[in-house]
């Protein structure tokens, strides 16, 4: 057997403290090690009630009893473990983890005498406070960021926490998604699958799911990534998306952190500045197309002027001279109706949209067909129109009736003298807006070779004498200057269709 003094010695030596519980007497014997931790002596703390209660939190100490209290030798249970709240003799908090054994019951059951040892857990204890500290700022803060969504997931990837401004941005409850959701749930598809070959190729393995969002993150990398979120209702949002690691006081990966900014009036602004620039480029180069134009036939017109004037110098016959005069009449009417297309032209280009009005597009289209009524019944033309009577638009209508009378008699103007001209005008709508499309069966035009030279200014591509190559230009300086486009589509001696999107 061995005795007291060498037991007492062994549990000194192998735990960080032991306790010797009477509680019939309330006596409480502590292991020199035990009151160490304390801070104390040997000598300065006694077995006696009023010597040791002191020195334990009395929360802590109601709880040690009231366990106590509900524990009888019939339940089975003789052991208990609790964590206490001591008291240090500087003053602080000393966190210890007491373990003990029920030896002695009385009568009736109850425990009257329990031993057991104690752990100093301080240190892990302060950290876990300050843990919970800072998760508890963390939290406050996050909350408080009402315009940033902040999402945070476990390593599988299942939602743990979901801030006030995703539930702002995302039209979300956190209820809804804490312990229910994963990011996929707010995310395009099209887009993590994307991103997910991206990284496949450049880690050179398979990265899926949910580790599209945080394989950077977990190898301790920084990505800072558009996305696309999509809310409650359907409707997508732009946010720029920071995933960083969450760690735990042993530097271990718990968790991920999304950080979302929404950006989708920066986006909004960024593809405005794009187009707003090239519509500017556009434009320099349409003006410098018309300057080069202008001055080229202008120069054309002027010089045939004055080669005749110079000619007519020369010439002492009368009739020589009439007939100079006639061709300086016939090049002054040209002059003149050159100018007059182009300052037709500046006048598009320099016309305010204030003028718009909600118009009747099938009136606009009956009102040119009767203006070309006398031309149409002359080359006998066969022209539908599947127009619905009640599609409005809002538009000049200067230019709208510009536009239908132009196409409409260009129809007539290029037809196939083979066979009679057919002309179908069509509506349909696409993506809410109106798209009109004028196809005849005409003598067409080589797109492969003409193709960007179509909408030119004082371009011609067939022998009519009646050609300017003005029409089309106008045509679609008029269309744009709108905010619409219009396009061809035509095979030589099958026919052309033009489309044209308000």
């Amino acid at each position: 057997m061995i005795n007291n003094d060498i037991y007492k010695i062994i549990l000194e030596d192998t735990l960080s403290g032991y306790w010797d519980w009477n509680i019939l007497t309330n006596e409480y014997f502590m292991s020199p090690t035990f009151k160490s931790i304390l801070g104390y002596e040997e000598h300065e703390i006694t077995i006696a009630p009023e010597s040791w209660t002191t020195l334990i939190n009395k929360i802590d100490l109601d709880y040690k009893i009231n366990s106590l209290s509900n524990i009888n030798l019939e339940c089975g249970i003789n052991s208990m473990s609790c964590v206490s709240r001591y008291y240090h003799k500087d003053g602080s908090i000393v966190w210890l983890n007491c373990s003990g054994k029920i030896i002695d019951w009385d009568e009736n059951g109850k425990p009257t005498r329990v031993v057991g040892s104690v752990d100093n857990i301080t240190t892990l204890k302060e950290k876990e406070i300050e843990n919970e500290r800072l998760s508890n700022n963390l939290k406050n803060l996050l909350d408080a960021s009402t315009n940033i969504s902040i999402i945070g997931t476990n390593l599988e990837g299942l939602i743990t926490h979901f801030n006030k401004g995703a539930e702002r941005l995302l039209g979300y409850n956190a209820d809804e998604m804490i312990d229910i959701a994963t990011p996929k749930k707010i995310h395009l598809e099209e887009e993590v699958i994307a991103h997910g070959e991206y990284l496949s190729k450049r880690f050179n393995k398979k990265i899926e799911g949910f580790d599209v969002f945080v394989e950077l993150a977990r190898q301790g990398l920084y990505e800072s990534k558009d996305w696309t979120y999509v809310r409650n209702n359907g409707s997508h949002l732009s946010v720029q998306l920071v995933v960083t690691a969450r760690k735990n006081i042993r530097n271990e990966i718990i968790g991920f952190l999304g950080i979302g900014t929404d950006i989708t009036e920066l986006k909004k602004t960024q593809s405005n500045l794009i187009k707003t620039n090239e519509h500017i480029t556009y434009q320099n180069k349409k003006l410098l197309d018309f300057t080069y134009i202008a001055s080229h036939n202008l120069k054309t017109h002027t010089k045939n002027i004055n080669m005749l004037l110079q000619l007519f110098d020369r010439k002492e016959k009368d009739d020589d001279k009439k007939e100079i005069i006639n061709l300086v009449k016939d090049n002054a009417v040209n002059l003149y109706s050159t100018i007059n297309s182009l300052n037709d032209i500046i006048q598009i280009q320099n016309n305010s949209v204030n003028d718009n009005q909600i118009l009747n597009l099938n009136e606009f289209i009956i009102k040119s067909i009767n203006l070309l009524s006398i031309d149409l019944e002359k080359v006998d033309a066969k022209i539908e129109v599947n127009v619905s009577k009640d599609v409005t638009i809002n538009y000049n209508p200067i230019y709208l009736e510009s536009i239908i009378f132009n196409l409409i008699s260009n129809a007539i103007k290029y037809r196939n003298r083979n066979r009679k001209l057919e002309i179908i005008i069509d509506l349909k709508i696409t993506k809410n807006k109106p798209v009109l499309t004028i196809s005849d069966n005409g003598i067409g035009v080589d797109i492969e070779k003409y193709g960007e030279k179509i909408f030119g200014l004082f371009k011609t591509f067939h022998n009519n004498k009646d050609a300017k190559g003005v029409g089309l230009y106008i045509t679609k300086t008029q269309i744009e200057s709108m905010g619409g486009t219009i396009s061809i589509d035509s095979t030589p001696n099958i026919g052309t269709t033009f489309t044209i999107n308000f």
